[in-house]
């Protein structure tokens, strides 16, 4: 990501990101005011009670701006700030913090550094939402404008509750801005939209603006109208912004000619790339009939642009064949405005880098230039080649150059969960490899390992829309951090044990054996430590040996290799028990290494698929010279995978998995609480340790009791500790649910109240323009 400040005197300055406009401190007041304060003071005027406790969510606005015009509206309590850019948050909290009024130190703020798609997979309940997020720019950037996301907003939006949603320029992206309100309705919430005039908008040419206000009961240009703030303004004068919200019949009736954006059918950023215009084959075809015609010179040479974007590769991550159509349907209008002559002179300087057949032409289209009197066949079959290959060569460059990423918020794909049990009785789901009553899976936070938190999804990896991250295109093999799938780089992690030690049991030396506590008996004196190099999962990693580790605690781990599976505390190198290798566990490893193997390896093929076409452009392209990097890289992390699933140990002959009761919880694989309190843990030879947390005894001998180890009894404690958490998570997750639904429910009675009562003094045919004051 590209933050860029550019500094205009005076203290005014403007904030780009990757060559987007954020803001233009001249009048950022005018898009920071209208987003937050119009829905605020109707939020709280529905509110049926408690009118000074507000709950703000803004999705993006890492910038604290609109933070800043919460936190002054009276009756805020709480402010929730998701963003998943930690740099322009730092931003925030330093070289905006005059502008924002220093909002980030207000101790009713509180910043979330994740993906808002996510944070609204299980959120609270708030009184006002703000989707700060800037125009898309790729495929993904979509998610966040797709019915699927304004479901979320609508399941986190109280019944009172109103959203303002940052919107296109009905001006420039018509299209556009009627499939985002038709989105927008589709989630059922009723939008309002309105156009707010920012003058640094319409210099950068982005047009006149919008926002849109919604909720699940109408917000209208009635409610504009008498809109009362009890906070002054600096720039917009909200008694006459219900001016902006008044459409035209016709510019209405776009509505209807566009779909509704959703992620199965993507549809937004075509209509955002095409403007006034949908680009489809047949105007493709049109426009290749107009230009490329030979009609005037028969036997002339044809070039068909239809046949030429299809040679144009889109195994680029971040491109789709619309978005290339649509690139060089913007280009054909471009090329008159070329200094051709200039534009061949430049490319001959960069001869060195060219392909010898694009030389040729380019010397022969040189020659041809330069000639004083045109032959007019020559001309009519120059003319077309030229066109053809300025279409391509524009195309091309624009496809290659780096996307602008939107601003204030994104869409991460996630990690697939861990499991948090392996045995037959805990079952899995879809790719979470998980049941509800197991330990060792995703800890939120991740403890002492201080996680940015934010990849917590359960979705699988597919090999499509990973790899979303700059980590291994610049970092993956210089830095120390070990990385995720995704190039996210993570803190350090170390783990310190003997990488020999013996496997012997009974010989009364402190571990666990049939008669009394033995430990496994180190040979080497000089504990190996180990770093972990790339996160396979929220709690599992791949260390730089091939051993595997997963972590139940912030002071516990697993520690898988070909030697078995060994209960491990960070105080010790020696284990503190070898234990059964399960082959749920060891199957869950492989299948999650597996997956993300597999889904690296199609990366890396669409990348030399991609470099094979245009790599002789790395020496003009930084950004070619990336995709080389990151396909040394990824080809670094499959060797890496492949390293672990190599090391991992082979099930035992006639292996079983733990049986777990319904009335029992299991801790990790190969241990349980019973139903007796008792915690067992499954031995490599099949046999029960147990323990009451004071002794420990093997389950077919109770009698013969020893004290428990003082390391084992804390690592327990540990990992009980941190199940206590997590079922009271879960418990507040589902009360929370509860509520939700229960509010659902008066809000849809309501709606159903209110629906029989117009039928009934309408008729059926009864239909309630929103867009207008009727």
């Amino acid at each position: 990501m590209n933050l860029h400040i550019e500094e205009k005197g005076d203290s005014d300055f403007v904030f780009y990101i990757d060559g987007d406009l954020q803001f233009d401190t001249a009048d950022e007041a005018i898009y920071h005011e209208s987003m937050a304060l119009p829905a605020l003071a109707i939020a709280q005027s529905r509110k049926p009670e408690r009118k000074d406790d507000l709950h703000v969510l803004i999705c993006g606005g890492g910038d604290g701006l609109a933070l800043r015009e919460c936190l002054r509206f009276p009756g805020v309590t709480r402010v929730d700030l998701v963003d998943y850019s930690p740099e322009v948050v730092e931003l925030g909290r330093t070289r905006f913090a005059v502008l924002n009024c220093r909002a980030f130190e207000d101790p009713r703020t509180n910043v979330h550094i994740r993906d808002a798609w996510e944070f609204l997979i299980n959120p609270p309940i708030y009184d006002v939402i703000l989707c700060d997020f800037t125009i898309p720019r790729r495929p993904d950037d979509t998610h966040v404008f797709s019915r699927e996301w304004y479901d979320r907003v609508k399941s986190a939006l109280a019944p009172h509750g109103v959203a303002n949603i940052n919107g296109l320029s009905p001006e420039i992206s018509p299209l556009g801005f009627w499939c985002l309100k038709k989105t927008i309705n589709s989630a059922g919430l009723n939008p309002l939209p309105f156009r707010v005039c920012i003058p640094s908008f319409r210099e950068k040419g982005f047009g006149v603006w919008s926002q849109f206000l919604a909720s699940r009961t109408p917000v209208t240009i009635a409610h504009l109208r008498s809109l009362e703030c009890p906070v002054e303004t600096k720039q917009v004068d909200l008694s006459k912004l219900w001016r902006g919200a008044s459409f035209s019949r016709v510019e209405r009736s776009l509505e209807k000619s566009v779909p509704v954006h959703t992620i199965a059918s993507p549809c937004l950023l075509r209509l955002i790339l095409n403007n006034n215009s949908i680009f489809s084959s047949a105007s493709a075809a049109a426009v290749e009939c107009d230009l490329t015609s030979d009609s005037l010179v028969p036997g002339a040479e044809t070039y068909d642009l239809n046949d030429l974007m299809k040679a144009i590769p889109i195994s680029h991550p971040y491109h789709t064949r619309e978005m290339i159509e649509s690139m060089a349907g913007e280009v054909i209008g471009v090329v008159r405005k070329l200094d051709i002559e200039k534009l061949i002179n430049a490319l001959l300087k960069k001869s060195s880098e060219l392909p010898s057949n694009l030389l040729l032409e380019l010397h022969r289209l040189k020659a041809f230039l330069q000639e004083r009197v045109f032959n007019f066949q020559t001309f009519s079959l120059w003319s077309r080649r030229l066109f053809a290959m300025l279409v391509m060569l524009m195309t091309l460059a624009n496809t290659i150059m780096p996307d602008n990423a939107f601003a204030k918020g994104s869409l991460g794909l996630g990690h697939s969960s861990m499991s948090r049990g392996y045995s037959s009785a805990s079952g899995r789901s879809g790719s979470s490899f998980g049941g509800s009553r197991s330990f060792g899976g995703s800890f939120g936070n991740r403890g002492a390992f201080g996680s940015p938190g934010k990849l917590s999804s359960s979705r699988p990896f597919s090999g499509e829309r990973t790899f979303t991250g700059q980590g291994y295109r610049r970092s993956y093999q210089s830095h120390a951090q070990p990385a995720d799938i995704y190039g996210n780089v993570y803190p350090v992690r170390i783990y310190r044990y003997d990488l020999d030690y013996d496997y012997v049991y009974g010989n009364g030396n402190g571990g666990v054996a049939a008669t009394r506590p033995t430990r496994p008996q180190p040979i080497s004196s000089q504990p190996s430590e180990q770093r972990a190099a790339f996160i396979a999962d929220d709690d599992m990693s791949l260390l730089e040996n091939g051993d595997t580790a997963v972590d139940l605690s912030d002071s516990s781990y697993l520690l898988v290799n070909r030697r078995g599976v060994s209960l491990m505390n960070r105080a010790s190198a020696a284990p503190l028990l070898l234990i059964y290798t399960d082959p749920n566990l060891i199957g869950s490893i492989r299948e999650s290494l597996q997956q993300q193997r597999d889904a690296a390896k199609e990366e890396l093929n669409k990348r030399k698929d991609w470099l094979s076409w245009v790599g002789w452009t790395s020496a003009l392209f930084s950004v070619v010279r990336e995709d080389e990097n990151e396909v040394l890289n990824i080809q670094a992390l499959i060797d890496r995978i492949e390293k672990g699933l190599n090391n991992l140990p082979e099930p035992l002959a006639n292996a079983s998995t733990m049986t777990i009761a319904p009335e029992d919880v299991e801790l990790f694989a190969g241990s349980a609480i019973r139903n007796s309190r008792m915690i067992q843990i499954r031995k490599p030879d099949n046999a029960w340790l147990s323990t009451d947390g004071e002794d420990v005894w093997d389950n077919d001998v109770a009698v013969r009791r020893h004290p428990i180890p003082p390391l084992l009894k804390q690592s327990l404690k540990g990992i009980l500790t941190k199940l206590d958490k997590e079922f009271a998570g879960d418990l507040a997750a589902l009360e929370n649910d509860y509520k939700e639904l229960a509010q659902e429910k008066l809000s849809l009675d309501k709606d159903h109240s209110e629906y029989l009562s117009l039928s009934s003094s309408n008729g059926g045919d009864y239909e309630v323009d929103y867009g207008t004051d009727s």
